[in-house]
């Protein structure tokens, strides 16, 4: 009689201890499935490869994206004619080298190549931004291509693809104040969206998408940005200390009747409000005019559902040397950046490194990305 009773005791307790381990599982990976890089717009590729640090020292064509304030410290006019930007993530990279093997009609090895990349986030993103810039000015029209993909369930693997193209005009706009020591900026943007949402089957993977036509899901519409940001100069000549802050994207980009359903949850078709702050100090350091940067984006934690600071936390330096060679280097959500420039004046070569959290914290999951640009003005 004991013997039984120890042994539905032990039943029952095993019962519940893979009960609750089922439990932990299904929260942690509903986590994971839910949690998404945060929303952004447009990021240079200066700024990414100094850690996305960048709301104090935008003092660039970036400026009327981070901070158009930074036009205040625009020194002298500059256009841009063309100036490409690609950006493609590494799990892309490796998932295009071995999908460009697959034949026509092979679900089954669609099917393997999808269960061997769950988990990995795939992007790539494809602008061009000419622009006039000058101090206190910028006007730009930006064109922008975005594709983000996540495969789920490694029984019966599903790609959920989103694809973003937006086109549009920029406008931002800067003046001082208390002697110059205060810097306020605004900037005003009118973005039409192209949007299709899909999950793609193994067949469909198969067949390459050539008897799908992207156009019957593909959702149009447009929406007015504005940003306001400041920029304030601490008195000491030695180091040019400077805080600042910036509010992205006031009452959200709405861009309508555009919502569309995930595997997950629905996925809102805005660019939501962001408050961002930062600090920044410059110093002649021998022969380098070195800026070391520190963000804290998103402080009120409405572009995502997490409010993990350690995702909004970004710092970064910047090393210019006296001929054409810039390089750069920093921190993005806790993982390390870098990135240099090379300045023939007419043409202008870029690259940088960086991670993206797509988790729900720092650390959790990273997708790795490269970047290129070239540009052509003066």
């Amino acid at each position: 009689m004991n013997k039984a009773k120890f042994s539905y005791r032990g039943i029952m307790k095993k019962k519940i201890a893979v009960s609750m381990l089922v439990a932990i599982i299904t929260l942690v990976a509903g986590s994971a499935a839910n949690a998404t890089e945060m929303n952004s717009f447009y990021r240079g590729i200066r700024p990414l490869g100094m850690g996305d640090a960048f709301t104090t020292i935008a003092n660039d064509e970036n400026a009327v994206f981070y901070n158009p304030a930074g036009l205040a410290s625009v020194e002298k006019g500059s256009v841009e004619i063309l100036n490409p930007q690609i950006e493609v993530g590494e799990n892309t990279m490796t998932f295009y080298s071995d999908a460009t093997g697959l034949k026509s009609g092979d679900t089954t090895s669609a099917v393997n190549l999808m269960k061997a990349n769950v988990g990995k986030h795939q992007h790539f993103r494809a602008s061009v931004f000419p622009n006039y810039t000058r101090h206190n000015f910028e006007l730009g029209v930006i064109g922008q291509g975005t594709l983000d993909a996540e495969i789920h369930s490694p029984a019966y693997p599903t790609m959920s693809m989103d694809v973003k193209i937006d086109a549009g005009v920029v406008l931002g706009l800067a003046h001082t104040f208390m002697n110059d020591k205060l810097q306020v900026g605004g900037t005003a943007k009118y973005v039409q969206r192209q949007r299709m949402y899909k999950d793609f089957t193994a067949a469909m993977v198969a067949d390459s998408g050539t008897s799908y036509d992207m156009n019957q899901d593909k959702k149009t519409g447009g929406a007015i940005g504005l940003d306001l940001g400041a920029i304030y100069f601490l008195e000491n000549e030695a180091w040019k200390p400077r805080v600042g802050m910036v509010i992205q994207n006031i009452g959200d980009m709405n861009f309508g009747d555009m919502t569309v359903s995930t595997q997950t949850a629905p996925i809102e078709n805005k660019i939501k409000q962001s408050i961002n702050i930062g600090g920044s100090v410059t110093k002649q350091l021998a022969f380098l005019n070195t800026t070391v940067a520190a963000d804290l984006k998103d402080i009120a934690s409405n572009t995502s559902d997490d409010s993990d600071k350690g995702k909004r936390l970004h710092i970064g330096v910047e090393a210019k040397l006296p001929k054409i060679l810039t390089v750069r280097a920093g921190i993005n959500q806790g993982y390390i950046s870098y990135g240099l420039g090379v300045d023939f004046w007419l043409i202008k070569l870029s690259y940088a490194h960086y991670k993206e959290e797509v988790g729900g914290y720092a650390g959790q999951r990273e997708d790795a990305r490269h970047v290129v640009q070239l540009s052509i003005g003066f």
